[in-house]
């Protein structure tokens, strides 16, 4: 059984929800911009925002070719995935990869 989850992060609040005692956010952003004319440049700056994001679909991925069930690609990429058993402050190991085809 599927419930949400809300949780504070640096900017705002995000929504996710718990699945068999798993913590699931997706598409969280971690920069701004990076398309247009800010190709090649730093992201800007997030800013935050008002309410509660939904972290219940993932982000664009980068400009590859498209994977079934994936959201379309786009130069506005930057966001993360996130499963955890908890949000409650504690280090836990983290594990990053790249898929590729």
């Amino acid at each position: 059984m599927e419930e949400y989850v809300d949780v504070e992060i640096t900017h705002s609040k995000i929504r996710g929800i718990r699945v068999e005692g798993v913590k699931i956010f997706k598409g969280i952003p971690y920069g701004g911009r990076v398309s247009g004319d800010r190709r090649f440049l730093r992201p800007t700056p997030l800013e935050p925002w008002s309410g509660i994001r939904e972290a219940l679909q993932f982000g664009a991925p980068a400009i590859q070719a498209p994977r079934r069930g994936e959201p379309a690609p786009a130069e506005d990429c930057l966001f993360l995935n996130v499963w955890t058993p908890a949000n409650d402050q504690k280090k836990r190991p983290v594990m990053f990869y790249n898929r590729r085809q």
